[in-house]
């Protein structure tokens, strides 16, 4: 698969390009690949390949953190079917304690924030599409150095491009609308009509027994496997914090091939599908934390669009998705994409870190070219 991610891929694992899938998975688990991942394909009816390598099984449960995303665009669109939201509304109608949002812009003499009023506030389509102006510490130097507190926006909405914590406060205004926790709310409106009964933010004991450990990456190449608990206190999270399973993920991604009027109606799928951030594009984000970390971006040269909770390729990859997928990932290196143009859609599950690990990567890529060969 070409992608051109700016990386230096291993060979070992390209050379699984025109083996079967099974194969080029395994050959990408180990020392000198990643620790385990979980893989599934699937058209539209049924799942094609599924598999399980390394330190993983088939019924291991993942967090997939912000696959969690589209979840809650989904669940905004709902509300925007009732007429209970509206897309190009200002997030201020929802949120009235976001209604005077500031641009940080720098720093002083003595690194005092510079903060100065955004002259218009930012729409729920552009917090669905990261064009509203918020970031992530993560990749953001100056919100890195601001630290606590409510955070600012970084420019006016809808001038840029920059992936942040924009469906975070989606999940806000699902909840205050729905007067339901996320949870609630996706377990009822999203969850049980698509038969996803092990996608959750507050799994049960049994769960998180079949929960992966993380694999971290030392300074040496090798991994260094952890137990991550889950924490005393749960609070959904828009952004992120939904453990699921591949077959799950799967029931999810299918929707948007052949449709569940019982979760949305066709004209929203529609929507999520479609460009939204005009002659803007994603672009690079630069890690302030390369130990979390690296500095990501998928298909830049492409100049990629963003739709309603999705990134999408106006191109194709060469060996790979066609044009009009729809795509995102997870912080511990979880992934997916949805071919309409193909019927068909994948999912690998990693827990991996640093986020964007080369060897990650390079088995994403690999997995991929050996759907489409």
């Amino acid at each position: 698969m070409q992608r051109r991610l700016l990386l230096t891929l291993p060979a070992a694992l390209l050379n699984g390009a025109g083996r079967p899938i099974g194969t080029a998975l395994q050959a990408a688990v180990g020392p000198k690949g990643v620790p385990g991942m979980v893989a599934a394909v699937a058209t539209s009816n049924e799942i094609t390949f599924q598999g399980a390598y390394g330190n993983v099984t088939m019924d291991t449960v993942f967090r997939i953190h912000s696959m969690t995303k589209p979840v809650t665009s989904v669940a905004a669109m709902q509300l925007v079917e009732k007429g209970e939201l509206r897309l190009d509304d200002p997030i201020e109608k929802y949120l009235p304690e976001l209604a005077k949002l500031k641009i940080l812009t720098g720093f002083d003499a003595n690194k005092k924030p510079l903060l100065t009023p955004a002259r218009r506030q930012p729409t729920i389509r552009q917090l669905l599409s990261h064009t509203a102006g918020f970031g992530y510490t993560s990749w953001d130097a100056n919100l890195a150095q601001y630290g606590g507190g409510e955070p600012p926006l970084l420019f006016e909405p809808g001038t840029k491009w920059q992936y942040g914590t924009n469906v975070d406060v989606i999940g806000k205004v699902v909840e205050r609308l729905s007067k339901q926790t996320l949870e609630q709310y996706f377990q009822a409106n999203i969850f049980a009509p698509l038969n996803m009964r092990e996608t959750t933010f507050t799994p049960n004991q049994a769960l998180q027994q079949r929960l992966a450990p993380r694999g971290v990456r030392q300074p040496d190449g090798t991994w260094k496997e952890e137990k991550v608990p889950m924490p005393a206190k749960i609070t959904p999270n828009g952004g992120g914090g939904l453990v699921s399973t591949a077959a799950d993920y799967v029931k999810f991604m299918q929707m948007f091939l052949k449709g569940n009027k019982t979760v949305l109606k066709p004209e929203s799928i529609a929507a999520m599908r479609k460009n939204q951030i005009g002659a803007l594009s994603i672009r690079k984000m630069v890690s302030t934390n390369q130990t979390l970390t690296r500095d990501f971006g998928f298909h830049l040269e492409a100049h990629d669009k963003f739709g309603l909770g999705f990134q999408i390729n106006e191109t194709p990859y060469k060996g790979g998705r066609a044009a009009g997928s729809l795509a995102w990932a997870g912080f511990w290196n979880t992934f997916f994409w949805i071919d309409p143009k193909s019927n068909l859609c994948a999912v690998m599950l990693m827990q991996t870190a640093p986020f964007f690990d080369e060897l990650s990567i390079a088995a994403l890529q690999a997995f991929e070219h050996a759907v489409y060969q």
